[in-house]
């Protein structure tokens, strides 16, 4: 399966997690299911291979999601991501230009 494959699945799975009232108690709650069916989807993208520019914004996309960034509405948004102060370290600003690089490729 591709990365672009499975991430038309991540979408529905992760508006699905998005869609449950986050409510804890007893068992797992049906936002932690959702939660792990989004989580066990970003993982095998990010381990998949890329076999395009494309895929591999995916893949970027998918990482930034994993990291926890909350201030979004739509996964789009993670696009334009940028490291906080409490998110400093080589691995994220990494992540910010690597969008920037691979766009500036694909339209080379």
């Amino acid at each position: 399966m591709t990365i672009t494959e499975l991430y038309a699945r991540f979408e529905k799975a992760e508006a699905a997690y998005r869609a449950v009232p986050d409510t804890e108690g007893k068992g797992k709650e049906p936002w932690e299911r959702a939660l792990d069916k989004a989580v066990g989807l970003a993982d095998r993208i990010v381990r998949a291979p890329a076999n395009s520019v494309a895929e591999i914004l995916l893949k970027r996309r998918v990482a930034i999601w994993d990291i926890g960034e909350k201030k979004y509405e739509r996964l789009e948004e993670l696009d334009r991501w940028r490291p906080t102060r409490l998110s400093q370290g080589a691995e994220y600003h990494a992540l910010a230009t690597l969008r920037d690089d691979l766009s500036r490729l694909q339209a080379a």
